[in-house]
């Protein structure tokens, strides 16, 4: 049976193998680089993220199938909020349409990750939006009346394109003076790597006006959805099965949302309010903790961001935190400010309710002293001239949550306390290819006795406990776009990832599934349109081996590789049929 078994495992081994070698001799056409793929599957983003786009624009991805049952599903983080339920979901393209909650201004960074039933998290791939608060004005070019080679110098080291007609020639100067900023600031360097041209006859022409620092901006933006609901006749049989309440009724729901958006001076604001109501009363946001009582027409969520130079604030339904195991998007109605201290050093705080809050008491989330979340992190980069190439941050968090619900959710719940600090390493090179990740925490969990739960029964507390979590991300790109042919592009790429979390562990911040030890090791690449992917899996759980808990020691290993059938052929996705399938292998 053994040899069997070997022979098998033989057997299987090279036909993966020669699938393989004839994917490679088939060959494939350029990939596309905006495609990220994790396994099987892709995520295509239908814009350009190099290209600045407005806070109110929506952005759209779509993916290369349908998530199967069993796999989860997908979540994106746009800076360091989860913005996955503001996603308008068809089919296999996903659109976020920011009306309540536009995009941040400056370059926030876009993270996707497929979520696995089992909570954890996969990393499909990220890259950077350029968000300005208006779009870069065209830069003029030179008119001639038929097309003229370009060729690149440099004078001065300023980079210079000559255009060559003839005898004649005319200049074009690429000066960092009539860049633009993200922010839409005219007048300074350029830092997204967009350069702006003009002629240079135009050099000695007058300046274009610019705006006055008190000038005052105001837009006000609301909306009203209607609607109506109603069972004009319902026929029972026997008559005495009628129900004698809403047997037949019409009912009208509302939605309402103000937008503004306003600047005077150094001073910025962006506000949302949204408002739901219902003429049944039962259907009230809050009829599940005041009954009755409950508004019909309630405050639903509100979010209001303030700038004041390079301070931010935001009241509201707001998140905070990114250390994964101390506080992780934290999302709850409060306070959070972000300070940028000097160029190396950055202080950001925030104060949120304990749990989900609607309505319009508690109108800052702060009212309960001993139902909050309370957070600070310091930023420090120590590559002030490329920020985020080495960054480290400092986390603290204090937690009281008292036996409160959720307005939506129901259950029983206890006093829980937790406290503690978390240090955080990310670094990159100028190109990109390397990436870490790296953090410790470490937390210590109170769950106080609640004799109206433990009813005189023989119940053990929970202890005073103080326990260690630790991660490690890396990821290289060995091989970035290298050319094996003129039509053939190739990509490799390694990722390693690590974690522990001590048996008990808890952060009322953070969701960590305690209790485990995990390694991972991925490949993943691209030959032309050619995708494949592998790795090997560690977990073990039970780390304190406790005789009466079973202890689950998993080992996992999974391949895949996917062609489009297009490229045999030597066409692509885009000029070929929609109709040619897309074949897969995976194990």
């Amino acid at each position: 049976m053994k040899s069997r078994d070997l022979q098998q495992r033989a057997t299987r081994s090279v036909r993966v193998w020669l699938a393989l070698l004839a994917c490679l001799l088939l060959g494939a056409t350029p990939f596309d680089r905006n495609v990220l793929a994790e396994e099987n599957l892709h995520v295509v983003v239908d814009f350009d993220a190099a290209q600045p786009i407005l806070p109110d624009m929506p952005i759209s991805f779509r993916l290369s199938r349908e998530l199967a049952d069993g796999e989860g599903r997908i979540a994106v983080i746009i800076g360091q909020t989860d913005v996955t339920s503001l996603f308008v979901v068809d089919g296999v393209r996903l659109t976020y349409v920011p009306n309540l909650m536009p995009l941040p201004l400056g370059k926030p960074n876009v993270v996707m990750y497929r979520v696995s039933e089992g909570g954890e998290w996969r990393e499909l791939g990220s890259f950077t939006l350029q968000v300005v608060k208006e779009r870069p004005v065209a830069s003029a070019t030179l008119a001639s009346p038929s097309p003229r080679p370009l060729r690149t110098e440099e004078s001065n080291g300023t980079p210079v394109v000559i255009a060559t007609s003839g005898s004649q020639s005319a200049q074009v100067v690429n000066d960092a003076a009539t860049q633009v900023q993200p922010d839409g600031i005219a007048g300074a360097p350029a830092t997204n790597g967009v350069s702006q041209s003009v002629p240079a006859s135009a050099s000695n022409a007058a300046p274009p006006p610019q705006s006055s620092t008190n000038e005052k901006k105001m837009k006000f933006t609301p909306s009203v959805t209607i609607a109506v609901k109603s069972q004009m006749a319902q026929f029972n049989f026997p008559e005495n099965t009628r129900p004698t309440e809403r047997a037949t009724f019409t009912d009208g729901t509302v939605q309402m949302s103000l937008r503004s958006e306003g600047s005077t001076g150094p001073l910025s604001s962006q506000t949302q309010f949204d408002f739901a109501g219902s003429s049944f009363q039962q259907e009230a946001l809050r009829f599940g903790t005041l009954g009755p009582t409950a508004p019909q027409l309630d405050l639903s969520s509100y979010l209001a961001q303030f700038q004041l130079g390079p301070v931010k604030v935001a009241v509201g339904h707001t998140s905070f935190g990114a250390a994964r195991h101390l506080i992780n998007s934290f999302s709850s109605r409060g306070i959070t400010v972000t300070v940028p201290i000097t160029k190396r050093f950055d202080f950001s705080v925030g104060a949120l309710n304990g749990t989900n809050v609607v309505g319009y008491s508690n109108f800052f989330g702060l009212g309960k002293s001993k139902h909050q979340l309370q957070s600070a992190t310091l930023g420090v980069e120590l590559l002030t001239k490329r920020p985020g190439g080495l960054r480290l941050e400092f986390s603290g968090v204090r937690a009281y949550i008292q036996a409160l619900n959720s307005f939506s959710q129901g259950s029983v719940t206890d006093v829980e306390r937790s406290k503690g600090g978390s240090v955080r390493l990310i670094a990159t090179d100028k190109s990109g290819r390397f990436k870490f990740e790296g953090g410790f925490t470490r937390s210590q969990y109170r769950n106080p006795a609640d004799p109206l739960l433990y009813q005189d029964t023989n119940t053990v507390p929970v202890p005073f406990l103080t326990r260690n979590a630790r991660y490690v991300d890396v990821s290289v790109d060995v091989l970035r776009g290298y050319s094996l042919t003129k039509t053939k592009q190739i990509s490799l790429n390694f990722a390693v990832r690590h974690e522990q979390v001590d048996p008990l562990y808890k952060s009322l911040g953070a969701s960590a599934q305690a209790d485990k030890y995990q390694n991972d090791f991925q490949v993943s690449g691209t030959i032309g349109e050619i995708s494949f992917q592998g790795g090997h899996g560690r977990f073990n759980d039970n780390l304190g081996h406790i005789a009466s808990i079973l202890q689950s020691l998993t080992r996992s290993k999974q391949y895949s590789v996917a062609l489009p059938t297009a490229s045999l052929w030597g066409g692509t996705s885009e000029t070929s049929s929609k109709l040619l399938p897309r074949l897969s292998y995976s194990r």
